[in-house]
Protein backbone atom coordinates (compact mmCIF):
# COMPACT_ATOMS: atom_id res chain seq x y z
CA UNK A 1 0.00 0.00 0.00
CA UNK A 2 1.04 3.68 -0.20
CA UNK A 3 2.66 5.38 2.33
CA UNK A 4 -0.18 6.10 5.14
CA UNK A 5 0.59 10.05 4.29
CA UNK A 6 -0.19 9.27 0.70
CA UNK A 7 -3.18 7.75 1.64
CA UNK A 8 -4.44 10.02 3.98
CA UNK A 9 -3.45 12.73 0.95
CA UNK A 10 -5.50 11.17 -1.34
CA UNK A 11 -8.29 10.29 0.50
CA UNK A 12 -8.90 13.90 1.31
CA UNK A 13 -8.10 14.98 -2.09
CA UNK A 14 -11.36 12.83 -3.40
CA UNK A 15 -13.24 13.82 -0.76
CA UNK A 16 -12.45 17.42 -1.20
CA UNK A 17 -13.79 16.89 -5.00
CA UNK A 18 -16.81 14.62 -4.64
CA UNK A 19 -17.71 17.56 -1.68
CA UNK A 20 -17.14 20.26 -4.32
CA UNK A 21 -19.63 18.04 -6.63
CA UNK A 22 -22.02 17.51 -3.80
CA UNK A 23 -22.07 21.10 -2.78
CA UNK A 24 -23.05 22.65 -6.16
CA UNK A 25 -25.69 20.11 -6.63
CA UNK A 26 -27.52 20.51 -3.13
CA UNK A 27 -27.09 23.98 -3.28
CA UNK A 28 -28.93 24.15 -6.81
CA UNK A 29 -31.44 21.68 -5.44
CA UNK A 30 -32.11 23.88 -2.62
CA UNK A 31 -33.00 26.51 -5.11
CA UNK A 32 -35.24 24.53 -6.64
CA UNK A 33 -36.87 23.22 -3.40
CA UNK A 34 -36.92 27.48 -2.00
CA UNK A 35 -40.44 28.41 -2.85
CA UNK A 36 -41.55 24.45 -3.38
CA UNK A 37 -44.60 25.28 -1.05
CA UNK A 38 -45.87 27.86 -3.60
CA UNK A 39 -46.05 25.75 -6.83
CA UNK A 40 -49.11 24.07 -7.99
CA UNK A 41 -48.92 21.23 -9.84
CA UNK A 42 -52.18 21.90 -11.37
CA UNK A 43 -51.23 24.97 -13.63
CA UNK A 44 -49.84 22.86 -15.83
CA UNK A 45 -52.93 21.02 -16.68
CA UNK A 46 -54.73 24.25 -16.27
CA UNK A 47 -53.17 27.01 -17.98
CA UNK A 48 -52.63 26.14 -21.64
CA UNK A 49 -50.10 27.95 -23.11
CA UNK A 50 -47.80 25.44 -20.25
CA UNK A 51 -49.49 22.67 -21.48
CA UNK A 52 -48.49 22.96 -24.82
CA UNK A 53 -45.05 23.45 -23.81
CA UNK A 54 -44.69 20.53 -22.39
CA UNK A 55 -46.56 18.62 -25.29
CA UNK A 56 -44.88 20.18 -27.89
CA UNK A 57 -41.49 19.11 -26.24
CA UNK A 58 -42.28 15.21 -25.85
CA UNK A 59 -43.63 15.69 -29.36
CA UNK A 60 -40.38 16.98 -31.21
CA UNK A 61 -37.78 14.99 -28.87
CA UNK A 62 -40.26 11.59 -30.16
CA UNK A 63 -40.16 12.73 -34.03
CA UNK A 64 -36.70 13.42 -34.16
CA UNK A 65 -36.00 9.98 -32.03
CA UNK A 66 -38.29 8.07 -35.02
CA UNK A 67 -36.64 9.55 -38.02
CA UNK A 68 -33.43 9.32 -36.74
CA UNK A 69 -33.57 5.43 -35.81
CA UNK A 70 -35.58 5.14 -38.92
CA UNK A 71 -32.76 6.38 -40.74
CA UNK A 72 -29.77 5.16 -39.45
CA UNK A 73 -30.50 1.55 -39.34
CA UNK A 74 -29.43 1.23 -43.30
CA UNK A 75 -26.97 3.93 -43.07
CA UNK A 76 -25.61 2.08 -40.49
CA UNK A 77 -25.86 -1.21 -42.30
CA UNK A 78 -24.05 0.45 -45.52
CA UNK A 79 -21.26 1.83 -44.20
CA UNK A 80 -20.69 -1.65 -42.43
CA UNK A 81 -20.67 -3.48 -45.70
CA UNK A 82 -18.92 -0.96 -47.67
CA UNK A 83 -16.72 -2.06 -49.91
CA UNK A 84 -14.39 1.64 -49.89
CA UNK A 85 -12.21 1.58 -46.48
CA UNK A 86 -11.64 5.29 -47.08
CA UNK A 87 -15.01 5.76 -47.63
CA UNK A 88 -16.01 4.29 -44.31
CA UNK A 89 -13.07 5.68 -42.73
CA UNK A 90 -14.17 9.47 -43.70
CA UNK A 91 -17.80 9.02 -42.84
CA UNK A 92 -17.34 8.01 -39.95
CA UNK A 93 -14.89 10.66 -38.40
CA UNK A 94 -17.67 13.19 -40.60
CA UNK A 95 -20.53 11.47 -38.18
CA UNK A 96 -18.60 12.75 -35.04
CA UNK A 97 -18.00 16.25 -36.41
CA UNK A 98 -21.78 16.58 -36.91
CA UNK A 99 -22.47 14.91 -33.77
CA UNK A 100 -20.05 17.22 -32.03
CA UNK A 101 -21.04 20.49 -34.05
CA UNK A 102 -21.70 23.46 -31.54
CA UNK A 103 -25.20 23.67 -32.15
CA UNK A 104 -25.88 27.54 -33.29
CA UNK A 105 -23.20 26.72 -36.17
CA UNK A 106 -25.27 24.44 -37.59
CA UNK A 107 -28.16 26.94 -36.82
CA UNK A 108 -26.44 28.97 -38.87
CA UNK A 109 -25.71 26.79 -41.09
CA UNK A 110 -29.39 25.77 -41.68
CA UNK A 111 -30.32 29.49 -42.12
CA UNK A 112 -27.90 30.69 -44.94
CA UNK A 113 -29.36 26.93 -46.62
CA UNK A 114 -33.36 27.39 -45.77
CA UNK A 115 -34.20 30.32 -44.38
CA UNK A 116 -36.29 33.15 -45.97
CA UNK A 117 -34.45 34.23 -48.79
CA UNK A 118 -32.67 31.18 -49.86
CA UNK A 119 -32.78 29.37 -53.15
CA UNK A 120 -33.96 26.20 -51.31
CA UNK A 121 -36.72 27.79 -49.20
CA UNK A 122 -38.14 29.53 -52.49
CA UNK A 123 -38.32 25.61 -54.13
CA UNK A 124 -39.79 24.31 -51.42
CA UNK A 125 -42.51 26.57 -50.64
CA UNK A 126 -43.14 26.18 -54.42
CA UNK A 127 -44.44 22.39 -53.10
CA UNK A 128 -45.60 23.48 -49.58
CA UNK A 129 -46.84 26.67 -49.51
CA UNK A 130 -46.56 26.70 -45.47
CA UNK A 131 -43.08 25.93 -44.91
CA UNK A 132 -40.79 27.75 -43.03
CA UNK A 133 -37.12 26.82 -41.54
CA UNK A 134 -38.93 28.81 -37.80
CA UNK A 135 -41.06 26.16 -36.25
CA UNK A 136 -41.40 22.07 -36.18
CA UNK A 137 -39.37 21.89 -39.32
CA UNK A 138 -36.54 23.60 -39.14
CA UNK A 139 -36.41 21.97 -35.29
CA UNK A 140 -36.65 18.30 -36.90
CA UNK A 141 -33.83 19.26 -39.30
CA UNK A 142 -31.55 20.55 -36.90
CA UNK A 143 -31.87 17.42 -34.45
CA UNK A 144 -31.98 15.00 -37.08
CA UNK A 145 -28.46 16.42 -38.46
CA UNK A 146 -26.70 16.55 -34.84
CA UNK A 147 -28.37 13.09 -33.94
CA UNK A 148 -28.77 10.20 -36.46
CA UNK A 149 -24.69 10.75 -37.01
CA UNK A 150 -24.38 9.82 -33.25
CA UNK A 151 -26.96 6.84 -34.34
CA UNK A 152 -25.13 5.55 -37.31
CA UNK A 153 -21.78 5.68 -34.94
CA UNK A 154 -23.48 3.81 -32.54
CA UNK A 155 -24.99 0.93 -34.93
CA UNK A 156 -22.36 0.77 -36.97
CA UNK A 157 -19.85 -0.37 -33.88
CA UNK A 158 -22.46 -2.62 -32.91
CA UNK A 159 -22.63 -4.51 -36.40
CA UNK A 160 -18.82 -4.23 -36.36
CA UNK A 161 -19.41 -6.88 -33.25
CA UNK A 162 -20.88 -9.36 -35.02
CA UNK A 163 -18.79 -12.67 -35.15
CA UNK A 164 -16.91 -13.69 -38.13
CA UNK A 165 -18.17 -17.04 -38.11
CA UNK A 166 -21.76 -16.36 -38.16
CA UNK A 167 -21.42 -13.43 -41.01
CA UNK A 168 -19.43 -16.54 -43.18
CA UNK A 169 -22.18 -19.08 -42.32
CA UNK A 170 -24.79 -16.98 -43.77
CA UNK A 171 -22.91 -16.34 -46.88
CA UNK A 172 -22.46 -19.91 -47.22
CA UNK A 173 -26.53 -19.96 -46.60
CA UNK A 174 -26.81 -17.66 -49.35
CA UNK A 175 -29.11 -15.38 -47.31
CA UNK A 176 -31.07 -12.67 -48.38
CA UNK A 177 -30.90 -9.30 -47.36
CA UNK A 178 -34.02 -9.73 -45.15
CA UNK A 179 -33.20 -13.16 -43.96
CA UNK A 180 -29.84 -11.74 -42.83
CA UNK A 181 -31.35 -8.24 -40.77
CA UNK A 182 -33.95 -10.42 -39.52
CA UNK A 183 -31.63 -13.43 -37.98
CA UNK A 184 -28.14 -12.04 -37.90
CA UNK A 185 -28.26 -8.55 -37.53
CA UNK A 186 -31.41 -6.94 -35.98
CA UNK A 187 -31.26 -9.41 -32.42
CA UNK A 188 -27.47 -7.73 -32.27
CA UNK A 189 -29.29 -4.26 -33.14
CA UNK A 190 -32.19 -4.14 -30.87
CA UNK A 191 -30.41 -3.41 -27.87
CA UNK A 192 -28.05 -0.60 -28.95
CA UNK A 193 -31.34 0.67 -30.78
CA UNK A 194 -33.24 1.33 -27.79
CA UNK A 195 -29.89 2.83 -25.62
CA UNK A 196 -30.05 5.04 -28.72
CA UNK A 197 -33.63 5.93 -28.83
CA UNK A 198 -33.73 6.88 -24.76
CA UNK A 199 -30.56 9.29 -25.46
CA UNK A 200 -31.29 10.83 -28.77
CA UNK A 201 -35.11 11.53 -27.10
CA UNK A 202 -33.14 13.26 -23.84
CA UNK A 203 -30.48 15.01 -25.86
CA UNK A 204 -33.46 16.42 -28.32
CA UNK A 205 -35.81 16.82 -25.29
CA UNK A 206 -33.10 19.15 -23.58
CA UNK A 207 -32.44 21.20 -26.41
CA UNK A 208 -31.87 24.51 -26.16
CA UNK A 209 -30.13 26.50 -28.70
CA UNK A 210 -31.66 25.05 -31.66
CA UNK A 211 -35.29 25.68 -30.24
CA UNK A 212 -34.62 29.48 -29.20
CA UNK A 213 -33.45 30.33 -32.41
CA UNK A 214 -35.53 28.18 -34.39
CA UNK A 215 -38.57 28.23 -32.02
CA UNK A 216 -40.86 30.30 -34.22
CA UNK A 217 -42.56 31.76 -31.61
CA UNK A 218 -45.23 30.29 -28.23
CA UNK A 219 -46.09 27.50 -30.58
CA UNK A 220 -42.92 25.96 -30.89
CA UNK A 221 -41.17 26.38 -27.14
CA UNK A 222 -39.79 23.44 -25.04
CA UNK A 223 -39.39 23.15 -21.90
CA UNK A 224 -35.50 24.74 -21.58
CA UNK A 225 -36.58 27.88 -23.51
CA UNK A 226 -39.39 28.64 -21.35
CA UNK A 227 -37.78 27.98 -18.45
CA UNK A 228 -35.26 30.78 -19.64
CA UNK A 229 -38.09 32.85 -20.56
CA UNK A 230 -39.80 32.72 -17.47
CA UNK A 231 -36.67 33.85 -15.67
CA UNK A 232 -34.93 36.20 -17.64
CA UNK A 233 -37.74 38.08 -19.65
CA UNK A 234 -40.67 37.54 -16.98
CA UNK A 235 -39.10 37.03 -13.86
CA UNK A 236 -41.71 34.40 -12.61
CA UNK A 237 -39.50 32.26 -10.24
CA UNK A 238 -42.73 29.72 -9.40
CA UNK A 239 -43.36 29.04 -13.38
CA UNK A 240 -39.60 28.47 -13.94
CA UNK A 241 -39.24 25.74 -11.01
CA UNK A 242 -41.97 24.31 -11.80
CA UNK A 243 -41.17 23.54 -15.13
CA UNK A 244 -37.08 22.61 -14.11
CA UNK A 245 -38.65 20.08 -11.55
CA UNK A 246 -41.11 18.46 -14.58
CA UNK A 247 -37.91 18.72 -16.78
CA UNK A 248 -35.80 16.87 -13.95
CA UNK A 249 -38.38 14.06 -12.97
CA UNK A 250 -38.61 13.28 -16.66
CA UNK A 251 -34.88 13.49 -17.77
CA UNK A 252 -33.77 11.14 -14.55
CA UNK A 253 -36.98 8.36 -15.30
CA UNK A 254 -35.08 8.50 -19.08
CA UNK A 255 -32.05 8.27 -17.74
CA UNK A 256 -32.70 5.65 -15.13
CA UNK A 257 -34.16 3.05 -18.15
CA UNK A 258 -30.90 4.15 -20.28
CA UNK A 259 -28.65 2.77 -17.72
CA UNK A 260 -30.77 -0.21 -17.22
CA UNK A 261 -30.18 -0.78 -21.18
CA UNK A 262 -26.37 -1.37 -20.91
CA UNK A 263 -23.96 1.86 -21.93
CA UNK A 264 -23.68 3.12 -25.53
CA UNK A 265 -20.48 3.22 -27.15
CA UNK A 266 -19.65 6.03 -29.75
CA UNK A 267 -16.30 7.45 -28.86
CA UNK A 268 -14.46 4.27 -29.95
CA UNK A 269 -13.31 3.64 -34.12
CA UNK A 270 -14.51 0.51 -35.80
CA UNK A 271 -12.57 -2.25 -34.98
CA UNK A 272 -11.77 -3.76 -38.45
CA UNK A 273 -13.14 -2.57 -41.77
CA UNK A 274 -15.95 -4.91 -42.62
CA UNK A 275 -15.03 -7.73 -45.25
CA UNK A 276 -18.41 -8.98 -45.91
CA UNK A 277 -19.55 -7.38 -49.16
CA UNK A 278 -22.35 -7.84 -51.17
CA UNK A 279 -21.74 -6.51 -54.05
CA UNK A 280 -24.51 -5.90 -57.26
CA UNK A 281 -27.67 -3.67 -56.98
CA UNK A 282 -27.29 -3.86 -53.03
CA UNK A 283 -24.20 -2.54 -53.09
CA UNK A 284 -24.63 0.23 -55.35
CA UNK A 285 -27.38 1.09 -53.43
CA UNK A 286 -25.56 0.82 -49.77
CA UNK A 287 -22.69 3.56 -51.80
CA UNK A 288 -25.21 5.65 -53.07
CA UNK A 289 -27.05 5.99 -49.50
CA UNK A 290 -23.71 6.58 -48.26
CA UNK A 291 -22.82 9.41 -50.71
CA UNK A 292 -26.61 10.95 -50.13
CA UNK A 293 -25.40 10.98 -46.13
CA UNK A 294 -22.07 12.52 -46.77
CA UNK A 295 -23.88 15.51 -48.74
CA UNK A 296 -26.45 15.67 -45.76
CA UNK A 297 -23.76 16.41 -43.36
CA UNK A 298 -21.29 18.39 -45.36
CA UNK A 299 -24.12 21.10 -47.05
CA UNK A 300 -25.36 23.24 -44.22
CA UNK A 301 -20.92 23.72 -43.43
CA UNK A 302 -20.19 24.25 -46.82
CA UNK A 303 -23.23 26.93 -47.51
CA UNK A 304 -21.30 29.28 -44.31
CA UNK A 305 -18.92 29.86 -46.96
CA UNK A 306 -21.04 31.37 -49.36
CA UNK A 307 -22.55 33.67 -47.02
CA UNK A 308 -19.33 34.28 -45.44
CA UNK A 309 -18.31 35.62 -48.92
CA UNK A 310 -20.78 38.29 -49.16
CA UNK A 311 -20.33 39.62 -45.74
CA UNK A 312 -18.72 43.38 -45.48
CA UNK A 313 -15.50 42.90 -42.51
CA UNK A 314 -15.49 45.79 -40.90
CA UNK A 315 -13.01 46.74 -37.83
CA UNK A 316 -16.32 46.36 -35.87
CA UNK A 317 -16.83 42.99 -36.50
CA UNK A 318 -13.79 41.96 -36.08
CA UNK A 319 -13.33 43.28 -32.90
CA UNK A 320 -16.54 41.48 -31.84
CA UNK A 321 -15.03 38.46 -33.01
CA UNK A 322 -12.15 38.60 -31.32
CA UNK A 323 -13.21 39.40 -28.13
CA UNK A 324 -16.38 36.55 -28.36
CA UNK A 325 -13.11 34.14 -29.14
CA UNK A 326 -10.70 35.03 -26.44
CA UNK A 327 -13.72 34.82 -24.25
CA UNK A 328 -14.81 31.69 -25.16
CA UNK A 329 -11.48 29.98 -25.64
CA UNK A 330 -10.76 31.28 -21.75
CA UNK A 331 -14.08 30.03 -20.84
CA UNK A 332 -13.63 26.60 -22.31
CA UNK A 333 -9.36 26.02 -21.26
CA UNK A 334 -10.14 27.00 -17.99
CA UNK A 335 -13.58 24.36 -17.32
CA UNK A 336 -11.54 22.05 -19.18
CA UNK A 337 -9.03 21.77 -16.74
CA UNK A 338 -11.28 21.86 -14.32
CA UNK A 339 -13.40 18.74 -15.37
CA UNK A 340 -10.18 16.91 -16.29
CA UNK A 341 -8.48 17.45 -12.02
CA UNK A 342 -12.37 16.68 -10.65
CA UNK A 343 -12.79 13.61 -12.83
CA UNK A 344 -9.46 12.51 -11.63
CA UNK A 345 -10.39 13.13 -8.14
CA UNK A 346 -13.82 11.78 -8.52
CA UNK A 347 -12.55 8.52 -9.18
CA UNK A 348 -9.99 8.62 -5.98
CA UNK A 349 -12.64 6.99 -3.34
CA UNK A 350 -13.79 4.35 -6.05
CA UNK A 351 -10.57 3.03 -6.60
CA UNK A 352 -9.82 2.29 -2.66
CA UNK A 353 -13.09 1.17 -2.28
CA UNK A 354 -12.31 -1.06 -4.70
CA UNK A 355 -8.97 -2.13 -4.22
CA UNK A 356 -10.46 -3.03 -0.25
CA UNK A 357 -12.79 -5.25 -1.84
CA UNK A 358 -15.83 -3.47 -0.90
CA UNK A 359 -18.50 -3.96 -3.60
CA UNK A 360 -21.58 -1.58 -2.02
CA UNK A 361 -19.20 1.28 -1.57
CA UNK A 362 -17.87 1.01 -4.93
CA UNK A 363 -20.99 0.91 -6.39
CA UNK A 364 -22.01 4.08 -3.79
CA UNK A 365 -18.89 5.88 -5.07
CA UNK A 366 -19.48 5.26 -8.66
CA UNK A 367 -22.64 6.29 -8.70
CA UNK A 368 -21.98 9.58 -7.13
CA UNK A 369 -18.95 10.47 -8.65
CA UNK A 370 -21.81 10.58 -11.90
CA UNK A 371 -24.33 12.04 -10.18
CA UNK A 372 -24.30 15.14 -12.47
CA UNK A 373 -25.60 13.27 -15.44
CA UNK A 374 -29.48 13.39 -15.02
CA UNK A 375 -29.07 17.48 -14.17
CA UNK A 376 -30.25 18.84 -17.26
CA UNK A 377 -28.17 22.06 -17.76
CA UNK A 378 -31.08 24.23 -17.46
CA UNK A 379 -32.11 23.11 -13.85
CA UNK A 380 -28.63 22.87 -12.47
CA UNK A 381 -28.20 26.83 -13.46
CA UNK A 382 -31.69 27.53 -11.88
CA UNK A 383 -31.28 26.56 -9.08
CA UNK A 384 -28.10 28.26 -8.56
CA UNK A 385 -29.36 31.58 -10.03
CA UNK A 386 -31.95 31.26 -7.89
CA UNK A 387 -29.76 30.49 -4.35
CA UNK A 388 -27.38 33.37 -5.88
CA UNK A 389 -29.64 36.14 -6.56
CA UNK A 390 -31.44 35.72 -2.93
CA UNK A 391 -28.36 36.57 -1.24
CA UNK A 392 -27.09 38.62 -3.53
CA UNK A 393 -24.35 37.26 -5.04
CA UNK A 394 -25.06 36.84 -8.37
CA UNK A 395 -23.22 39.45 -10.02
CA UNK A 396 -19.66 38.52 -8.00
CA UNK A 397 -20.26 34.61 -9.29
CA UNK A 398 -21.81 34.87 -12.25
CA UNK A 399 -18.26 34.34 -14.16
CA UNK A 400 -17.30 31.57 -11.76
CA UNK A 401 -20.30 29.86 -11.72
CA UNK A 402 -20.74 29.86 -15.42
CA UNK A 403 -16.94 28.05 -15.72
CA UNK A 404 -17.54 25.72 -12.81
CA UNK A 405 -20.99 24.55 -13.96
CA UNK A 406 -19.54 23.90 -17.71
CA UNK A 407 -17.00 21.78 -16.26
CA UNK A 408 -19.29 19.92 -13.87
CA UNK A 409 -21.93 19.05 -16.81
CA UNK A 410 -18.49 17.63 -18.84
CA UNK A 411 -17.11 15.59 -15.55
CA UNK A 412 -19.46 12.49 -16.10
CA UNK A 413 -17.62 12.52 -19.61
CA UNK A 414 -14.30 12.32 -18.41
CA UNK A 415 -14.94 9.83 -15.40
CA UNK A 416 -16.45 7.71 -17.64
CA UNK A 417 -13.02 7.94 -20.16
CA UNK A 418 -10.74 7.63 -17.38
CA UNK A 419 -12.08 5.10 -15.26
CA UNK A 420 -10.96 2.04 -17.77
CA UNK A 421 -7.04 3.15 -17.84
CA UNK A 422 -6.76 4.34 -13.97
CA UNK A 423 -8.54 0.87 -12.94
CA UNK A 424 -5.92 -1.39 -15.26
CA UNK A 425 -3.43 1.00 -13.86
CA UNK A 426 -4.40 -0.44 -10.40
CA UNK A 427 -4.67 -4.28 -11.45
CA UNK A 428 -0.97 -3.74 -13.01
CA UNK A 429 0.77 -1.84 -9.86
CA UNK A 430 -1.41 -2.48 -7.02
CA UNK A 431 1.41 -5.05 -5.43
CA UNK A 432 4.32 -3.04 -6.91
CA UNK A 433 2.69 -0.40 -4.82
CA UNK A 434 2.16 -2.03 -1.81
CA UNK A 435 6.01 -3.23 -1.76
CA UNK A 436 7.02 0.14 -2.54
CA UNK A 437 5.06 2.31 -0.69
CA UNK A 438 5.22 5.53 -2.33
CA UNK A 439 4.74 9.06 -1.16
CA UNK A 440 2.08 11.42 -2.17
CA UNK A 441 3.80 13.23 -5.30
CA UNK A 442 5.33 10.22 -6.15
CA UNK A 443 2.07 8.39 -6.77
CA UNK A 444 1.06 11.78 -8.22
CA UNK A 445 3.86 11.45 -11.67
CA UNK A 446 2.92 7.76 -11.38
CA UNK A 447 -0.73 8.57 -12.36
CA UNK A 448 -0.11 11.56 -14.50
CA UNK A 449 2.31 8.90 -16.43
CA UNK A 450 -0.60 6.16 -16.33
CA UNK A 451 -3.21 8.78 -18.12
CA UNK A 452 -1.47 10.67 -20.05
CA UNK A 453 -2.36 9.73 -23.08
CA UNK A 454 -5.95 9.84 -22.94
CA UNK A 455 -5.47 13.03 -21.96
CA UNK A 456 -5.13 15.06 -24.93
CA UNK A 457 -8.39 13.56 -26.49
CA UNK A 458 -10.41 13.68 -23.54
CA UNK A 459 -9.15 17.78 -23.12
CA UNK A 460 -10.20 17.71 -26.74
CA UNK A 461 -14.08 16.50 -26.01
CA UNK A 462 -14.41 18.17 -23.22
CA UNK A 463 -13.50 21.68 -24.81
CA UNK A 464 -16.07 20.80 -27.55
CA UNK A 465 -19.12 20.59 -25.58
CA UNK A 466 -17.95 23.42 -23.58
CA UNK A 467 -17.36 25.61 -26.47
CA UNK A 468 -20.80 25.18 -28.00
CA UNK A 469 -22.71 26.03 -24.49
CA UNK A 470 -25.51 28.04 -25.05
CA UNK A 471 -27.88 27.02 -22.20
CA UNK A 472 -25.47 27.78 -18.97
CA UNK A 473 -24.55 31.33 -20.70
CA UNK A 474 -28.18 32.21 -21.02
CA UNK A 475 -28.58 32.36 -16.91
CA UNK A 476 -24.95 33.54 -16.09
CA UNK A 477 -23.71 35.41 -19.07
CA UNK A 478 -22.92 38.96 -19.70
CA UNK A 479 -22.75 41.28 -22.49
CA UNK A 480 -19.70 42.36 -21.15
CA UNK A 481 -17.90 39.13 -22.32
CA UNK A 482 -20.41 37.58 -24.69
CA UNK A 483 -18.94 34.09 -25.83
CA UNK A 484 -18.97 33.07 -29.23
CA UNK A 485 -22.01 31.07 -29.56
CA UNK A 486 -23.99 33.70 -28.13
CA UNK A 487 -22.34 36.49 -30.78
CA UNK A 488 -23.94 34.12 -33.37
CA UNK A 489 -26.95 34.14 -31.86
CA UNK A 490 -27.52 37.48 -31.45
CA UNK A 491 -26.15 37.95 -35.55
CA UNK A 492 -28.91 35.43 -36.37
CA UNK A 493 -31.43 37.23 -34.19
CA UNK A 494 -30.98 40.53 -35.31
CA UNK A 495 -31.15 38.61 -39.23
CA UNK A 496 -27.34 39.69 -39.54
CA UNK A 497 -26.82 36.31 -41.45
CA UNK A 498 -23.64 36.93 -43.30
CA UNK A 499 -22.11 38.31 -39.37
CA UNK A 500 -23.53 35.65 -37.88
CA UNK A 501 -22.29 33.12 -40.82
CA UNK A 502 -18.57 34.67 -40.36
CA UNK A 503 -18.72 33.79 -36.45
CA UNK A 504 -19.85 30.39 -37.54
CA UNK A 505 -17.24 29.21 -39.53
CA UNK A 506 -14.75 30.85 -36.74
CA UNK A 507 -16.16 28.30 -34.60
CA UNK A 508 -16.79 25.52 -37.07
CA UNK A 509 -12.67 25.50 -37.41
CA UNK A 510 -12.07 25.26 -34.22
CA UNK A 511 -14.47 22.96 -33.54
CA UNK A 512 -12.97 20.90 -37.06
CA UNK A 513 -9.71 20.74 -35.01
CA UNK A 514 -10.79 19.75 -31.70
CA UNK A 515 -12.55 16.91 -33.25
CA UNK A 516 -9.39 15.51 -35.74
CA UNK A 517 -7.05 16.12 -32.56
CA UNK A 518 -9.72 13.68 -30.74
CA UNK A 519 -10.00 11.11 -33.31
CA UNK A 520 -6.36 11.13 -33.48
CA UNK A 521 -6.07 9.89 -30.30
CA UNK A 522 -8.77 7.99 -30.52
CA UNK A 523 -6.89 5.98 -33.61
CA UNK A 524 -3.87 5.63 -31.13
CA UNK A 525 -5.13 5.18 -28.01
Amino acid sequence: MDSPLAQRSFTLIGGLGLGLALTTTLTALSGLLLRLDALDVRVLFSDPYLSNVLFFTLWQALLSTIICLILAVPLARALQHSASPRLRRWLFSLSLVAFTLPTLVLVSGLISLLGQQSLLSGWLRSYLPQWSIYGLDGILIAHVYLNLPFAVRVLTLNLDQLPSPAQRLTRQMRLSLWQRLRWLEWPHLRSALSGVACLIFILCFNSFAIVLTLGGGPAATTLEVAIYQALKYHFDLNEALLLCWLQLLIVGTCLVWMNRLGKVQWLTRPVRVASDHHGGSGQRVGTLLLIVYGIFLLTPPLSLLLEVSQVKVTQALLVALGKALLNSAGIATTATALALILGWTLLLLPRAARQKAHPRGLGLLEWLSLHTLPFPAMVLCVGLYVVLIASGLYTAFSLPALIWINALLVTPFVVTQLKAPLYAYDDQYTRLIQNWRPGTVQRGWLEWRAIRGQLPALACLAALLILGDVAVFAIFGSPEWITLPWLIYQYAGSYRLQEAALASLVLLMISGLLVYRLEGGNRHA
